[in-house]
Parts: structure tokens; C-alpha cells; sequence
């Protein structure tokens, strides 16, 4: 066996075909582990699958995230209720890569739930999210902000609700969206 063969063994784990050199270029640290020498049907899922995982990170997903809710104008302290949809448009599965454990979070005025900045702290993980998949998340949102050991209500004027993926430039990448409402003096 030559220095040659079992460098490309220890990259695949096991048997490197033709295809394989196809998929190389698409693949880097953990999502070479996305690829199955199960044959060359499951080859070409994962060329496809890698190379939307990486229009992903370049910005060009076929992910979509949705907030809608149903009152745009509140009193201070009421409750807003919400619905978040995370839609896969493609027929494959696309990788991500999460900052956190959790798949998305929302946010008041920047403010993770209103409460505080360290919220969503604790380690990323990588995860697959089905071809053609769609959740639907209803939230309710208290009206109130922490502010230092107790809760308030927003102030009257114009505040922001953002729902976005747990992914590095989420907004940027198109994978974040947001709501103005409008907080009204009693």
C-alpha cells in the first residue's frame, strides 16, 4: 500500500471511488463526515446537499424565515402573540451550522426574549435540515424587559421583533426577519 492510498482511505473513512473526487472540492473539516460511501446515488444527495450547504454560507439559501403577528400597536406591558415559520424551499437536506444548540431565537429590540444579552449562550452543533421541511413555532411575548432585578414595559414609541436562525450573519444570509410595532402611551 503507498503513501497515496492511505491518505485516501483516512479521508473517507474507508473505499474512495471516482465520485469521490467529484464531492472533494465541496467538502471541509466536519461536513466530510456528510458524505456515505452507500453508493453513487447517496453521492451525488450529498453533492448536492454540500453544495447548498455552502450557497448557505455564501448567502444564497433556499431557507426561508417568516414572523408574522398579529398587532403591529400594543399599551405598554401587553402581550404579543407571534408565529415564526423556518421553511426549507429545496428538496434536499442543507447543512448548518448553529452558533448555539438551539435552531433560532427571537428578539426584542436586540435583546434575546427581553432578557438578557448572554440568553442563547452554549455550544454550537451542526445539523441537517430536511429537503422540503417546514416548522411553525407560536410564541407569546410578555410585553415586559428586564431591567435589572425586576421587569418593565417597553417605553411608548417604535420597537422592533426579530425572529432569525442561530448561523453567523443570519440577517445577512437572508435567514433572519423582523417586525416594527409601535408601543402607544395610555
Amino acid at each position: 500500500m503507498s503513501l497515496e492510498d492511505t491518505e485516501t482511505e483516512t479521508r473517507t473513512g474507508g473505499r474512495w471511488s471516482e465520485v469521490d473526487d467529484l464531492i472533494a472540492p465541496y467538502l471541509t473539516g466536519s461536513n466530510a463526515r456528510l458524505v456515505s460511501d452507500s453508493g453513487d446515488d447517496d453521492t451525488r444527495r450529498a453533492v448536492v446537499s454540500n453544495t447548498i450547504g455552502r450557497l448557505l454560507r455564501l448567502g444564497g439559501a433556499p431557507l426561508d424565515v417568516s414572523l408574522d403577528t398579529e398587532t403591529t400597536r400594543v399599551s405598554p406591558g401587553d402581550p404579543i402573540e407571534f408565529t415564526v415559520t423556518i421553511t426549507n424551499h429545496s428538496a434536499v437536506g442543507i447543512p448548518l451550522s448553529l452558533d448555539c444548540s438551539t435552531l433560532w431565537g427571537w428578539y426584542v429590540d436586540g435583546t434575546p426574549e427581553g432578557e438578557r444579552e448572554a440568553h442563547y449562550e452554549s455550544p454550537p452543533r451542526m445539523i441537517r435540515f430536511r429537503g422540503s421541511q417546514s416548522y411553525t413555532f407560536e410564541r407569546t411575548w410578555s410585553g415586559l424587559v428586564r431591567k435589572g432585578d425586576g421587569y418593565e414595559p417597553l417605553s411608548p414609541g417604535v420597537h422592533e421583533l426579530e425572529a432569525s436562525l442561530h448561523v453567523v450573519d443570519a440577517a445577512q444570509k437572508g435567514l433572519a426577519d423582523s417586525v416594527t410595532f409601535h408601543v402607544e402611551e395610555r
